[in-house]
């Protein structure tokens, strides 16, 4: 909101609870959703979903991300590389057969729906494949994440980011 020059002081800000509900009964205007997830299950109750994505604006945050500590790296780099590799090949096979990746969802709970499972996995390709290479991080997309966290004070100090992401993994 600030890189658009939006005046925070005329948003009125609510907590909210996990799901929809709030926004399919009216008791607020928007909401911090996950893309692939939440417009589904709105537009499947048929309400007609705007999105404002903030990488339409500059700003390219990384959603879903493997950590682990210093000391495991240290300790057990081994295991850290067996994990990312494990990863790596889950969404390569569940990219190559999606259909069959959504089947062993509904496998493992046959209360989802497939109608939105499968369009939830549609969404997640582009993301998935967004870097180039499954798992890619780049430094300068880091290094852009800690300016806007510290500009907004939701950071307070910096930190070496060769320190604390690795691409070393991946290979």
């Amino acid at each position: 909101m600030a890189k658009e020059n939006i005046d925070t002081k005329k948003i009125e800000e609510v907590p909210v609870i996990a799901g929809i509900s709030q926004l399919t009964t009216g008791q607020f205007d928007a909401q911090v959703l996950y893309e692939i997830n939440e417009p589904i299950l709105l537009e499947q109750e048929g309400f007609e979903v705007n999105l404002i994505k903030p990488r339409d604006y500059g700003i390219n945050f990384y959603a879903d991300t493997l950590f682990t500590t210093e000391k495991m790296i240290k300790e057990r780099p081994e295991a850290v590389r067996a994990f990312v590799q494990a990863t790596i090949k889950g969404w390569e096979s569940a990219l190559a057969n999606p259909t069959e990746a959504i089947d062993e969802v509904m496998l493992m709970n046959n209360t989802l729906d497939r109608e939105h499972q499968t369009k939830f996995f549609e969404l997640s390709v582009p993301l998935i494949n967004a870097g180039g290479k499954i798992g890619y991080s780049d430094k300068n997309v880091w290094e852009s994440i800690q300016e806007m966290l510290l500009n907004q004070e939701i950071m307070k100090n910096r930190v070496e980011i060769d320190k604390v992401f690795t691409n070393d993994f991946l290979d």
